[in-house]
């Protein structure tokens, strides 16, 4: 079984963390945020239930975003060190005598 070599982009992974964090903040903000006031509880069990659900989805996009934005974060630390490890090899390699 043969192996294919690792062939990583870094611009790339800048550009996904780039989109996880227009989505981790469309997803604070826009969902989160912009939710439509939930019905005040006038007396009838489906208000008081509704609202409920509004309050556990605005929970769930807010964590929702948090962890797309710990993501997108994990992804430029690792484009970082992609990034180290070639600058660092290069110096190296130039720094042998020819």
């Amino acid at each position: 079984m043969s192996e294919e070599p690792l062939t990583v982009h870094p611009d790339l992974l800048y550009r996904v963390a780039g989109v996880l964090d227009g989505d981790a903040y469309r997803l604070v903000r826009g969902l989160a945020g912009g939710l439509p006031p939930a019905p005040q509880a006038a007396g009838w069990r489906a208000d008081a239930e509704l609202a409920g659900l509004a309050a556990a989805v605005r929970g769930w996009a807010g964590d929702l975003g948090r962890r797309l934005a710990e993501s997108a974060g994990a992804v430029r630390v690792a484009a970082d060190g992609y990034r180290a490890v070639d600058d660092r090899a290069a110096r190296r390699l130039a720094a042998i005598e020819r």
